[in-house]
């Protein structure tokens, strides 16, 4: 595999996708790009065409899709990422906390406050 050989995808979501090889990464692994994402894959996941791309090692996905136009009349999608929207936060209940009874201090009087007890007759 060289930079620039045209493939198709055999694995995966993107199977049956025409994409063209930008760079070999190591033994066994290749950056492609194309009608699928972008992305390092296994060389035996993709199988060679007969077709080569004219494009660079590090040629951007833009070049990538004007080349995929121009010599082979392949319009690409452009896939946008969806707009992320904010995670709703949890409603957390509000428990009221029970009501502790509040016991009184008593006080002890001065005995001059106190009063007599009544007699009862």
């Amino acid at each position: 595999m060289r930079t620039g050989d045209l493939v198709v995808k055999l694995a995966g979501r993107d199977a049956g996708k025409r994409a063209v090889v930008l760079n070999v990464v190591d033994n066994g692994r290749a950056l492609i790009d194309g009608e699928t994402r972008r992305k390092e894959v296994s060389l035996k996941h993709i199988e060679p065409l007969q077709r080569t791309l004219s494009l660079n090692e590090d040629a951007s996905h833009e070049e990538v899709k004007s080349a995929f136009k121009i010599e082979l009349g392949i319009d690409l999608k452009e896939s946008k990422p969806k707009k992320s929207t904010p995670r709703q936060k949890k409603k957390h209940k509000v428990r009221q906390k029970p009501v502790k009874a509040v016991k009184q201090k008593i006080v002890a009087k001065p005995e001059a406050q106190k009063k007599a007890p009544e007699k009862k007759l």
